[in-house]
């Protein structure tokens, strides 16, 4: 009568009773008996006494109530779904590849993207009018005024023939300048690095973003006494009304980039430590790629003395690590000795 269940991916965490309730039992009272023996007889845990440490720990911890418990935790028996919540099937933060990062929005590669956009919907929106017939060596980039957009010339053309520019012309244009930027590794397959710069965050106080003079107080003050007056100086507070909310909402738009950008750091310091540790294990191969190689050639020469370097780099380590196990194994027999007096 028994019924096998099969857990769903990465979600052992979530669902297995030993990950849930009974590992960390089994932990803690393993732990109980290592520190008596340790009392008791001075031993410390090892290969010949580990089976005599885990079996007294194993029957204390795998008792029916606890069991039991482990399988009720997890919803599995009785069968309770609500006990997974949504928030344990979120995805986990260092592995999901969604990102927010705060990029300031007069930054060149803000006003790339902006001009691609700009040219995406007028050549989207009028393709066989005027406004999508540029001239070769020009872009269209949005003006300071308004939602016009007018034509700047990269250089000089030397004859008057007009072309339709395309989607895909536009696009590869903007990754093309995007590449210049300091923000190159977003637009080539190249993984990001720690060393790759990240955008800062742009802040403002309200005495920077007010206008010299402000006669909105002395109009609120103003007494109505026509229904024009009434009706401008309902407008006007509806007005500052809005003014009031957008700066609010301005200020919370700070907060959330400074917020993002204190992430992004710690996220960076996490990537630093995972390049250096996956820098550490790997090993360059002679014949990696498992073609044909000239053993007398240059190239492979100058391979086999790098190889050569890293291993010598290799074995010191080792003697440095062995030179440490020996300190160490030193400092724990001068230990015991101070421990037995």
């Amino acid at each position: 009568m028994i019924i096998v269940i099969c857990y769903a991916a990465h979600g052992t965490h979530i669902y297995q009773g030993l990950d849930v309730v009974v590992f960390a039992v089994l932990k803690h009272y393993l732990g109980v008996e290592r520190d008596a023996l340790l009392r008791t007889t001075g031993q410390a845990i090892g290969k010949g006494n580990f089976l005599q440490i885990i079996s007294k720990a194993y029957i204390t911890t795998l008792t029916p109530e606890l069991i039991k418990t482990a399988f009720r935790k997890t919803g599995i028996w009785p069968f309770n779904p609500n006990v997974i919540t949504a928030e344990m099937l979120a995805p986990s933060k260092e592995t999901s590849v969604e990102s927010h990062l705060p990029v300031p929005t007069s930054s060149q590669p803000v006003q790339i993207l902006a001009a691609m956009l700009q040219g995406l919907q007028i050549a989207g929106d009028t393709p066989d009018s005027d406004a999508d017939v540029i001239s070769e060596g020009q872009q269209a980039v949005p003006s300071s005024t308004g939602n016009e957009s007018t034509i700047t010339s990269t250089h000089t053309c030397t004859h008057h023939s007009t072309r339709t520019t395309t989607h895909l012309e536009i696009l590869e244009e903007a990754v093309a300048t995007l590449k210049k930027t300091n923000l190159a590794f977003l637009a080539t397959p190249t993984p990001t690095t720690v060393a790759d710069p990240m955008p800062t965050t742009t802040t403002c106080t309200v005495q920077q973003n007010s206008i010299p003079i402000n006669k909105a107080a002395a109009a609120m003050a103003i007494v109505p006494t026509t229904v024009n007056k009434l009706l401008l100086l309902a407008a006007l507070r509806e007005s500052q009304s809005q003014n009031l909310c957008t700066e609010v909402h301005a200020f919370e738009l700070q907060a959330s980039n400074i917020l993002n950008e204190a992430y992004a750091e710690w996220l960076c310091t996490k990537l630093a430590a995972q390049e250096e540790k996956r820098n550490k294990k790997k090993l360059r191969k002679l014949v990696g790629d498992g073609l044909p190689q000239l053993l007398s050639g240059d190239e492979f020469y100058e391979l086999a003395q790098e190889k050569e370097k890293e291993m010598h780099e290799v074995a010191r380590e080792k003697e440095r690590k062995k030179d440490g196990r020996v300190l160490y194994k030193a400092a724990i027999e001068e230990w015991e000795i101070v421990e037995q007096e």
